[in-house]
């Protein structure tokens, strides 16, 4: 019995190694003609269509869709500002894919229907301080969910 058991693993094994997934080379931002400063934000969501990136660098707010493979499938400017610090997410649903970014005394967040082939806007959401230093998103079949944080009084006591 213990060597039938035994041989069970060993075979369990065996086809879970053959039939596991591998993984890909290391993708480099360089080669994508990027450079990516200390100040920037890279944020990344994966589904069965890619890799989906959002990138605030400097004023520029850029989404990128990569093949598991690094292949570039499409890109698109989100929006330009300049903003410290950078906060901008990405997140997504099936083929729906949301970014949402703070610029200003807003949160402002577009939504992709098709893996990020076009964009909508959603209606802003005011703050009642400007200045923050977090955000987070998470989606599922009802939309996307945001938590984020804003300065309130002295010295640094932010809410949540």
């Amino acid at each position: 019995m213990k060597r039938f058991i035994l041989a069970l693993n060993i075979l369990n094994l065996f086809f879970t190694t053959l039939l596991s997934q591998t993984w890909k080379n290391e993708i480099e931002l360089c080669t994508w003609g990027l450079s990516v400063g200390s100040d920037d934000n890279l944020d990344i969501f994966s589904n069965n269509q890619g890799n989906h990136f959002v990138l605030h660098l400097d004023n520029q707010l850029l989404y990128r869709l990569h093949a598991y493979n690094g292949e570039l499938i499409r890109y698109s400017t989100i929006d330009n500002f300049v903003e410290n610090p950078r906060l901008s997410r990405i997140t997504g649903y099936n083929d729906k894919v949301y970014i949402v970014y703070k610029k200003g005394g807003f949160i402002y967040a577009k939504k992709s229907n098709n893996a990020g082939q076009s964009w909508s806007s959603i209606t802003p959401r005011g703050m009642s301080y400007s200045t923050s230093n977090g955000l987070e998103l998470f989606s599922d079949e009802t939309g996307v969910h945001m938590t984020w944080s804003e300065k309130y009084g002295n010295p640094n006591h932010y809410e949540t």
